[in-house]
């Protein structure tokens, strides 16, 4: 295996051997895949926090089951045209 150059610095690509550069291209590949789990895996963390488990997801969503509709928070507001746009948009595409 080629040590580095005399002067200390690692060869740039088109100074090495083909060989070479294929192996400097796998290990950076590798590095560059890694690299790229671990920042989406930091802003991940950063954003959400870590997940929840099953039982605090359960209570979660059994709590948003129970609010009201999104309609009737709507007409509490006194926004009675928007309750109304709004149900008819759940009515036209079925959902309710």
């Amino acid at each position: 295996m080629a040590a580095p150059l005399s002067d200390g610095r690692i060869p740039a690509l088109h100074e090495m051997t083909p060989r070479a550069q294929g192996i400097a291209c796998a290990f950076f590949e590798a590095g560059r895949v890694e690299g790229i789990a671990e920042g989406r895996a930091q802003a991940y963390a950063e954003h959400w926090g870590t997940p929840p488990d099953d039982a605090t997801a359960g209570r979660d969503l059994k709590a948003l089951a129970l609010l009201p509709p999104f309609a009737d928070v709507l007409d509490r507001r006194g926004q009675h045209a928007a309750a109304e746009v709004y149900r008819t948009l759940l009515r036209d595409r079925g959902i309710a």
